[in-house]
């Protein structure tokens, strides 16, 4: 009788038993939980982060190819929208910046496309840039040889401004092309926009 007492001692957890471990269960399951929803609201910040940068970082790279072969350089209350190649970058009224590009379109063999009167023909592309707040100009160097630093400050102040400089080969006093602004800020409390003209392809 007392070995059948033993034997049915041994079996099984008493209820204290499984309360712990549920319990320790419980707060390690809390724990695991908060981590990944931590690192998933992480993860989300960053990519957003990094679409913005991504963004800006596209704009710097169009502005400084732009730069480098402008045969004209302008601060102006309005985009280039003329029937010549060209690429502004500004703010609209309300403040959004903006980039207008214009291109001369071509045909397979790269001859430019003609209009029933003979004239070439240009599309134009408007690209909203909601995560630049201002920019910055300044135009330094000597007549002959001309850089223009920009600044790209974006609305995020997580985001670190963009800032650099560009020698813009054709741009100097002996082509009569030099720049008539020293420097600026395009979303001041007048809007304006940086016109580069480009040469047209013949």
């Amino acid at each position: 009788m007392k070995r059948m007492v033993k034997i049915s001692r041994d079996k099984g957890f008493t209820l204290i038993e499984l309360l712990v471990a549920l319990l320790i269960t419980g707060i390690l399951l809390a724990t695991i939980s908060s981590v990944f929803l931590m690192s998933q609201k992480t993860y989300v910040h960053s990519e957003a982060i990094s679409n913005k940068e991504g963004s800006i970082t596209n704009v710097e790279t169009n502005l400084q190819k732009v730069l480098a072969v402008a045969t004209g350089v302008a601060i102006s209350s309005t985009p280039q929208t003329a029937l010549k190649e060209s690429y502004s970058i500004g703010f609209k009224a309300d403040g959004t910046c903006e980039e207008v590009i214009m291109t001369l379109i071509v045909d397979s063999a790269g001859n430019p496309v003609l209009d029933a009167s003979g004239g070439k023909q240009y599309s134009r592309i408007d690209h909203a840039i909601p995560q630049i707040s201002n920019i910055t100009v300044q135009v330094t160097g000597s007549n002959e040889a001309v850089t223009l630093n920009y600044g790209l400050i974006p609305i995020d102040a997580t985001m670190t401004t963009l800032s650099g400089g560009v020698v813009m080969n054709n741009i100097r006093q002996s082509n009569n092309n030099f720049p008539a602004f020293i420097q600026g800020a395009l979303n001041g409390p007048v809007k304006q926009y940086l016109v580069l003209t480009l040469v047209d392809m013949e």
